[in-house]
């Protein structure tokens, strides 16, 4: 069994200091197994949102697992953000953009889906694609694969975001593979209104599950928010955590429960 806190959209600089004591509080209570961060650490990828990041991940004694996105990377600086986009993460954070993790029970592998190119919009290329196909092709089927990106995979019609570039060409090329997860946030939106759509699950399919912006100010249509995900094979328990208006804690919000059958993922339980 896997116990990983998926947290995303931190936005320091933009925070609330009451919740990431919170949210610090939550972590340690829980002893994750993996902390898993799907981008946007900083607002504006300064050197000190950097280094508020850097303090916040160090006091967690817990494997951290993180990809950066569209918010890491300078913005209005369009010099540092063609030339040296990364350098306060790599100063603060990891040299690596693309992290993996193995063991007996988990493989994770990291997607940076932030394209410089692009200020908002993500995307995915053949050789990201090729990478997470080698990665998990030979794993044994009771090994949980999870794939992290800042950028979803895939998000509901009429959403105001845009969808990954090049996404239908990674789903089309991994047919073959069984992915069980995809982390991901920037939506600042669990889309927990959305009831089924929340995940998108289909026959043989992955399970689509989106973090909310954890400590940040820049709340859209819910609190803040972050998952606790555990794994046992071959069963996936979900707790969702949100902070209401006004609350200087978090509180569980729901909880669901998946099964992986020879049709695919089902839901057997959820709470309110």
């Amino acid at each position: 069994m896997r116990t990983l806190i998926h947290i995303s959209d931190l936005h320091f600089g933009r925070t609330e200091p009451d919740l990431e004591e919170a949210l610090r509080k939550k972590i340690l209570e829980r002893k994750p197994d993996l902390i898993i961060v799907s981008g946007d650490l900083t607002q504006r990828a300064t050197h000190n949102q950097f280094l508020e990041a850097e303090l916040f991940f160090s006091s967690l004694p817990f494997p951290i697992f993180i990809v950066p996105g569209n918010h890491d990377v300078p913005l209005y600086s369009f010099w540092k953000r063609f030339s040296r986009p990364y350098a306060n993460y790599k100063k603060h954070i990891s040299d690596d953009l693309e992290p993996e993790y193995l063991d007996d029970e988990i493989a994770v592998v990291g997607i940076n889906t932030v394209r410089v190119l692009r200020m908002k919009e993500g995307s995915v290329d053949q050789l990201q694609t090729k990478r997470v196909y080698d990665m998990f092709k030979g794993l044994a089927p009771e090994v949980m694969k999870i794939v992290v990106s800042h950028h979803p995979f895939n998000i509901p019609k009429k959403h105001r975001k845009r969808p990954m570039a090049r996404a239908k060409k990674f789903w089309k090329s991994i047919e073959d593979i069984q992915v069980d997860l995809f982390l991901s946030g920037h939506l600042h939106d669990t889309l927990s209104h959305r009831e089924d759509e929340m995940y998108k699950i289909a026959t043989n399919g992955s399970l689509i599950i989106q973090a909310g912006t954890a400590i940040s100010t820049r709340r859209r249509k819910e609190g803040n928010a972050f998952n606790i995900i555990t794994l046992d094979f071959p069963s996936v328990h979900i707790e969702r955590f949100m902070s209401k208006a006004g609350a200087v804690d978090f509180s569980l919000l729901k909880t669901e429960v998946f099964t992986r059958t020879e049709n695919g993922w089902m839901r057997v339980k959820e709470s309110l």
